[in-house]
């Protein structure tokens, strides 16, 4: 899913983290358990040119990621 906030200066961090930590206690909240996700972050160089970060929630499943 993309998600698209203000590009504030100020403002995209603290979105960006809130939209992060809904998706990751939603998935706790369905009954995920925590060591079965993970969150990538990629690198600044590996970003599409119109965002500023991006964070990937992976699920580890049996065969693999």
């Amino acid at each position: 899913i993309e998600y698209f906030i203000p590009p504030d200066d100020d403002a995209w961090p603290k979105a960006h983290q809130e939209w992060i930590d809904t998706c990751y206690n939603w998935l706790i909240d369905i009954g995920l358990k925590k060591d079965l996700i993970d969150l990538d972050v990629h690198a600044k160089d590996k970003l599409a040119h119109y965002a500023r970060a991006c964070t990937d929630v992976a699920f580890k499943f049996p065969f693999g990621r």
